[in-house]
């Protein structure tokens, strides 16, 4: 019976450290199911000979968050092998996103820094974490890792506070149920930074 696809007679690197060797993958459905030499037909063959099989790249810093919504497709990281990135590095995303007003404008001139110099809240369809994600899921074209981001979450909570002071314990609580609410919708962690942004005027007791 033939594969559905094989990729013949390139470097195959399997991802364990094991040294490369010449050979074929095989693919059924969306899965690898046989790695040799020499292997059975497919019903589609591709010839990588000079070239590396291996497995798709986990970026685990990015900041695409914002870069996703322009261009959901990815590229040019997955047309360089990446199939996983992680967004919301550095206590930066593009949400929650602050009521509008100065918070709101310094979450956006902190996102051009460090995302992209392009970000506009008028693109924003989303208020909450969850909401971000939702709009993210079904419409990119590469697996998304994402990190519950402290600086909009202390602007959301704080206001212009955020850049001011520490946390007081109301705020704290409602911090920690905001970023419970982001990581319960799929979120994997939670990310800060003492180099820039809101994150930076937290003090250690907040991280």
């Amino acid at each position: 019976m033939a594969f559905d696809l094989v990729v013949r007679n390139g470097m195959v690197m399997d991802g364990t450290g094991s040294p490369g060797f010449e050979g074929d993958v095989a693919v059924e459905g969306e899965k690898i199911s046989a790695i040799g030499k020499r292997l059975g037909p497919g019903k589609k063959e591709v010839d990588a000979g000079g070239k590396v099989i291996a497995p798709g790249f986990i970026d685990s810093h990015t900041h695409m968050d914002y870069f996703l919504v322009l261009y959901p497709h990815g590229n040019p990281v997955v047309n360089f092998g990446v199939t996983t990135i992680v967004i919301g590095d550095c206590g930066a995303s593009c949400a929650p996103v602050p009521s509008k007003g100065e918070p709101l404008n310094v979450l956006v001139n902190y996102l051009r820094r460090v995302l992209d110099k392009y970000v506009d809240a008028k693109d924003w369809k989303w208020k909450t974490f969850p909401e971000y994600l939702g709009y993210l899921r079904g419409r990119v074209g590469i697996n998304v890792a994402a990190l519950m981001p402290h600086s909009p979450v202390r602007l959301t909570v704080m206001g212009e506070a955020a850049y001011q002071r520490e946390a007081n314990p109301e705020e704290m609580e409602a911090m920690k149920k905001m970023v419970r609410e982001g990581i319960e919708a799929g979120a994997i962690g939670f990310s800060t930074s003492p180099r820039g942004g809101p994150a930076v005027h937290a003090g250690t007791p907040s991280t």
